[in-house]
């Protein structure tokens, strides 16, 4: 039986002592990140509106006299123009140039437009030039319609909503899990690498360099790198995972913590080889020591390790898209690809990381938080899917529609994304809940599954664990078991999942008696069943509760062939027993005794005389036990009266103050078989005991209907009827079973105001004249 993934193998709660300084140390850590993430985000858009606005394609410095120097790019609409590399900038527009800001400003514009310029060459005459703005990417843009303000605001948005994504999930995380040190650091680890080390806080980085970083921006990436590898160490049950990983830890810590003193120690300012060596070194060892962790750990960890694994891998693989192509000197068509392509791939890739927490989180229960995130994920995927839809659909209007303008282009885009938006969000929150609840917003589809699984299941043995497994799939439940009642005594017949304390029971019944009961475990702990789901799996067990029949009549059937073939014999052999022991040897006397009769007959008549006589007495005891024998097969009285007049004789002799009325058909009863007769006796015999011994009934009902092929036999009291949920007894059982033996069918009714009411359909032979 296939086994679901359970956490309380892993146990990473905080005392209490160590509640406020774990908390204290997170907050912190994602403070900084923020901060870091928001200081360097003006400067990442003043880079990428740099990149992409229109101006005359040169740098601007400025000499210790004041003056604005210009350095011309490769190719420039300066140089073009006729100004000279190293040229002093005058004025801009008839505005005189004080510095190096207020030319930028000034010489910045939309692509095409013209600007007018005074430069002088060292000691040469000032002269002026007209300029067209120009710009070495921004041109591509400007092709599609989109100016540099779109590819801003475009950078600023996936920076934001993967900043969001994170936060989010981490923010839920620490809120249903602050006492939980490794629930801290997983969220820690996410807000510090995937939003404290965002291109906005290298930007950052890159402005205060000087041949080196501020002490506080080394301190912050060494923390961010030991944070790494940590996780690595420990991930998911907080504990090393060998002695050596400890060690490596203990290392590591020890080297960057002096590196903090001595710079030249630090890994990335170490030469280049010996960087790359060294980060690869650590990363690998915390590859290593997961894939130590995942061979020996058990089938919920390594399902945690996959999952967290894949998230890692995917956004390394998203921050190599963003990295090493600039590295390389792109053209300005290869930039545009990176910035409007590679760049927001690496962000969904980069995604990955959190949303690969949320889904252990969700799938498997990590370290068993509240299933808020729904909100987290649907919300979050439907920001990133708008932004898209909205990108996309500018693209494809400005292709198809090269005439119109910007405006109408946006106003048609945003108007499409609007139409679309309610929609997409109702995708995206049935993807989710199916991801987290499985079909419960689709009861068809369970009860679908539900019907196929019964008819695709080949033997009656497999019908209930098949059930088990499909509530279990469909519904996400980690734990379902069946248990039934099988003479008296409720046995576990069907299990799915790991069985937990925290389980909801369902009853099965069928018409009208219950016969089990369904189990089914919270998908987290103290996570109450929301009312589309208690409404869900009451249906499924009412359905189920046919098939359950099914399984413990079919598992009655068994037992009472069995039981059947076991009494045959046992009836066999005591016939035999009274044969062999009894009746054998008392005949065989008797011929001895007669054989000796003969021969003293006339010497000795008293003698034979008295032989003769012992002979008569063993012959009327040999007829005494014949006759016991053969009421034993069947019971006489119904030889003698027949199947009505035995029922009165019951009544007569053993009523217990318990008044009896008969109604037969006018015609009487049919011509029956042995087998049913018997039955038919013996199950108002069982009926008649239960009324007098327990109903506590003053008169008792008992009717014979001939319905076609079928003999109806009912007898009914005016006791205090059956409980509202009982269990049939053995009483109740065997007369089930002699019912049913013979193709028949038994029922038990609640007669109003009081009363019970039980209803036997046995099967008439196909004698001449029983057929209609």
């Amino acid at each position: 039986m296939e086994r679901a993934p359970t956490a309380s193998n892993i146990n990473t709660h905080l005392k209490t002592p160590w509640l406020l300084p774990a908390r204290l140390l997170w907050l912190t850590g994602s403070l900084i990140a923020l901060g870091l993430f928001f200081a360097g985000l003006p400067l990442h858009t003043r880079e990428i509106h740099e990149l992409y606005r229109g101006d005359i394609q040169a740098w601007l410095t400025q000499n210790q006299n004041g003056e604005v120097l210009l350095s011309l790019h490769t190719p420039s609409t300066a140089a073009h123009a006729g100004i000279l590399e190293g040229d002093i900038l005058l004025a801009v527009d008839g505005v005189e140039i004080i510095s190096a800001e207020q030319a930028d400003a000034l010489l910045t514009g939309e692509i095409g437009t013209p600007v007018t310029v005074s430069v002088r060459t060292g000691n040469f005459p000032a002269r002026q030039v007209t300029v067209t703005r120009g710009s070495w990417a921004g041109g591509i843009l400007l092709e599609y319609g989109l100016s540099s303000q779109f590819a801003v605001i475009f950078a600023l948005a996936s920076e934001l909503l993967l900043a969001v994504l994170c936060v989010g999930i981490a923010v839920v995380i620490v809120r249903h899990r602050s006492d939980d040190w490794m629930a801290l650091l997983s969220s820690l680890l996410m807000i510090v690498l995937l939003t404290g080390l965002s291109l906005p806080v290298v930007a950052l980085a890159n402005s205060l360099f000087s041949g080196s970083y501020p002490y506080w921006m080394d301190t912050w990436i060494a923390f961010a790198f030991g944070l790494l590898i940590l996780f690595f160490y420990l991930f998911p049950t907080g504990r090393f995972a060998s002695n050596l990983t400890l060690g490596l830890a203990l290392v590591l810590g020890l080297w960057l913590t002096l590196g903090l003193f001595e710079r030249s120690l630090l890994i990335w300012y170490l030469p280049r080889v010996l960087y790359i060596s060294a980060a690869v070194f650590w990363i690998t060892t915390g590859g290593v020591a997961l894939i130590h962790r995942y061979q020996l750990g058990d089938p919920f960890q390594r399902q945690q390790i996959r999952w967290i694994v894949w998230g890692a891998i995917a956004s390394v693989v998203g921050l190599m898209l963003q990295v090493f192509p600039p590295v390389f000197k792109l053209n300005a068509t290869a930039r545009v690809i990176h910035d409007f392509l590679l760049y927001p791939l690496g962000q969904l890739m980069k995604a990955c990381l959190p949303l690969s927490i949320a889904f252990a989180i969700l799938r498997y229960r990590l370290w068993n938080i509240e299933l808020i995130l729904n909100r987290v994920l649907v919300y979050g995927s439907l920001s990133v899917l708008t932004m898209l839809g909205y990108l996309g659909t500018i693209f494809v209007l400005h292709v198809l529609f090269t005439g119109l303008s910007n405006p109408v282009i946006s106003f048609l885009s945003a108007g499409v994304v609007a139409i679309l938006f309610e929609p997409l969000r109702q995708r995206l929150q049935r993807a989710v809940n199916r991801w987290m609840y499985g079909e419960r917003d689709d009861p068809y589809a369970v009860l679908s599954r539900l019907v196929g699984t019964l008819e695709q299941t080949p033997s009656t043995n497999e019908v209930l664990p098949a059930i088990a497994k499909t509530i279990a799939h469909s519904l996400k439940i980690p734990y379902v078991a069946i248990w039934l009642d099988q003479g008296g005594t409720e046995i576990l017949t069907a299990a799915s999942g790991s069985k937990t304390t925290d389980l909801v029971s369902f009853p099965l019944a069928y018409q009208g008696e219950t016969i089990g009961r369904l189990e089914v475990a919270r998908r987290a702990p103290s996570e109450a069943f929301s009312e589309a789901d208690l409404r869900l799996i009451e249906n499924i067990a009412q359905q189920a509760g046919a098939a359950a029949q099914t399984v413990r009549l079919h598992a009655e059937l068994v037992r009472s062939r069995a039981q059947i073939v076991n009494e045959r014999e046992d009836e066999r052999l005591r016939i035999r027993r009274d044969l062999h022991d009894e009746l054998g040897p008392m005949l065989a006397a008797q011929g001895l005794k007669l054989s000796a009769a003969r021969q003293v007959i006339r010497t000795k008549p008293e003698t034979a005389e008295g032989l003769v006589d012992d002979v008569i007495r063993q012959s009327q005891q040999t007829v005494a036990n014949v006759r016991r024998l053969v009421h034993g097969l069947r019971p006489p009285v119904l030889d003698q009266l027949g199947l009505v007049e035995a029922i009165r004789d019951l009544a007569r002799t053993h009523g217990g103050g318990l008044a009896l009325e008969v109604s037969t058909p006018p015609e009487g009863l049919p011509r029956l078989s042995a087998a049913v007769e018997v039955n038919a006796y013996r199950i108002l015999l069982e009926a008649w005991n239960n009324a007098v011994r327990h109903a506590h009934a003053s008169r008792c009902l008992v009717k014979f209907l001939v319905e076609q092929n079928l003999l109806v036999v009912s007898i009914q009291d005016d006791g205090i009827g059956m409980p509202k949920e009982y269990r049939a007894g053995v009483g109740l059982r065997s007369v089930r079973a002699r019912a049913e033996e013979i193709g028949g069918s038994l029922r038990i009714d609640d007669v109003q105001p009081h009363g019970t009411r039980i209803t036997a359909r046995l099967p008439l032979p196909a004698f001449e004249g029983n057929t209609k």
